[in-house]
């Protein structure tokens, strides 16, 4: 039986699979009806192109700008198809496969880029729309508290491959009907929804996306959000007191709803599902916590607290060990940092001293840097500044060895000092030392009976000549 390895969809691992199964599971995805047979007919999709860019320089009267979008077009790489790949979604009950649209060097890259930041402009200026878990850490800490909210996680189906290329480009330009750019950007985002096509990897096929946008290209996220946006949450979002909605908040495909009454709930549901091509589903409702990106958000003590969420499947994942060839400043560093980025994502004092006591727990089963070890247990919840030092030495667990030695101008100018300063950093070295004292021990190299560096200066070549002339000049010999 022949393996492959798949990356999986969350956790940045791998799955190993059949080959047949990895066949079949390409033969399933082609026949959903998001793609039919064909190839890009690149003459007509150049010059259509080159129009398009040509009109943007028009309408903003900017010299360059066409150039610019046609330089994704003009490169020496360039490739009118994207590869179609797989990923698994081991984080589901039943496995599943994300079908994703790569390409680095797409032809018209450069204008999907500039339509998709025209949308994510729209969609930035938006409260609801969540960038990332610690926004919505943030916009949770201002919801009121009641006793018989409840949660409500919905996730949005095939989300990047919902809607024609029409149904797309009437919701995702409407929010800018009242502007100038509406009917060139109707036709740019037209343009690369009809220009998509894919290579299969495994019998080299070409096919036309007649369906979504596609992800992974730089326009895809935008196009589909807005379409969204425009086709349910522009009417829906005023209407959320009315409803009894404490909380409405979207990242992507995910929606989160804290609600109080569920009818009112349903009947807000209902109106939701209604207005674009995407399948909205209910996954989860409880009354006392939910699971919602990296983050699990329960009812304690009056309040919604929030705590780092970690999936099972990425418990398997090891962390970076140190017996690893990376610069011993990365070992050293990301673990702090990943440890800080999850402080953050906690909403109380309790919870922060619950996640850094598993944190410490976690990381002292890894194969981590001695150093990135010593400093976690330094950074405790509580402890006065231990979050704003970012000098290890200048806390307790680490101090600082001098190493002086006797002054010498030729090892002085060696470099010697910082060649052991650099050697001692390494991560096997730091290991070692903690092992033997129990704490980071940091080298440094001082000097004894150092003569001021001015004595030792060594001056050009023409100010040596000068000084001698003048020294011949005054009689010196």
């Amino acid at each position: 039986m022949h393996l492959c390895l798949l990356a999986t969809d969350k956790d940045g691992g791998y799955a190993a699979i059949p080959l047949e199964l990895l066949r079949t599971a390409y033969e399933d995805v082609v026949c959903n009806g998001d793609y039919s047979f064909g190839s890009p007919d690149t003459l007509q999709l150049g010059k259509s192109y080159r129009n398009l860019c040509e009109a943007w320089e028009k309408h903003y009267d900017l010299e360059g700008l066409g150039r610019k979008l046609l330089s994704s077009l003009r490169s020496q790489h360039c490739s009118f198809t994207s590869k179609l790949s797989l990923k698994a979604k081991t984080h589901k009950q039943i496995i599943e496969f994300r079908n994703l649209h790569l390409s680095s060097n797409w032809s018209f890259g450069a204008l999907s880029r500039f339509v998709g930041n025209v949308l994510q402009e729209l969609l930035n200026s938006k409260p609801f729309i969540l960038k990332n878990s610690k926004h919505l850490v943030k916009a949770l800490s201002e919801v009121e508290y009641f006793p018989d909210a409840k949660f409500a996680r919905i996730d949005i189906k095939h989300f990047f491959m919902s809607g024609t290329c029409t149904e797309l480009t009437d919701l995702a330009a409407s929010p800018f009907t009242a502007l100038p750019i509406h009917a060139l950007l109707s036709r740019s985002i037209y343009f690369l929804l009809n220009a998509q096509y894919v290579v299969v990897p495994t019998n080299g096929g070409k096919l036309k996306v007649v369906k979504g946008s596609g992800m992974g290209l730089p326009h895809s996220s935008g196009t589909s959000e807005t379409a969204f946006y425009a086709g349910a949450e522009a009417r829906m979002i005023p209407l959320l007191k009315s409803h009894n909605m404490l909380f409405y908040g979207r990242f992507k495909d995910d929606i989160l709803i804290i609600y109080r009454d569920f009818s009112k709930f349903k009947s807000f549901m209902d109106q939701l599902k209604v207005g674009h091509p995407f399948t909205l589903q209910c996954e989860e409702i409880s009354s006392h916590e939910v699971n919602f990106l990296e983050v699990t958000i329960r009812k304690s003590n009056n309040s919604y607290v929030v705590t780092p969420y970690t999936k099972p499947t990425v418990l398997a994942v090891p962390w970076l060990s140190r017996h690893s060839f990376h610069h011993p400043s990365i070992h050293a560093m990301w673990p702090i940092a990943r440890y800080r980025d999850r402080q953050q994502l906690c909403s109380s004092l309790d919870s922060k001293l619950f996640e850094s006591r598993w944190f410490l727990a976690a990381a002292k089963q890894q194969h981590l840097a001695a150093r990135a070890i010593a400093e976690i247990e330094k950074l405790k919840v509580g402890c006065a500044g231990a979050h704003k030092s970012r000098n290890p030495a200048s806390s307790s667990g680490s101090t600082t060895f001098w190493l002086v030695l006797p002054f010498c101008p030729v090892i002085h100018a060696s470099g010697l000092a910082q060649r052991i300063t650099r050697f001692s950093s390494v991560s096997w070295v730091q290991s070692a030392l903690y092992q033997l004292f129990g704490i980071v021990i940091n080298i440094r190299v001082a000097w004894r009976n150092i003569v001021p560096t001015s004595s030792i200066y060594l001056k050009p070549k023409v100010m040596q000549e000068a000084d001698k002339g003048r020294k011949e000049g005054c009689g010196f010999h």
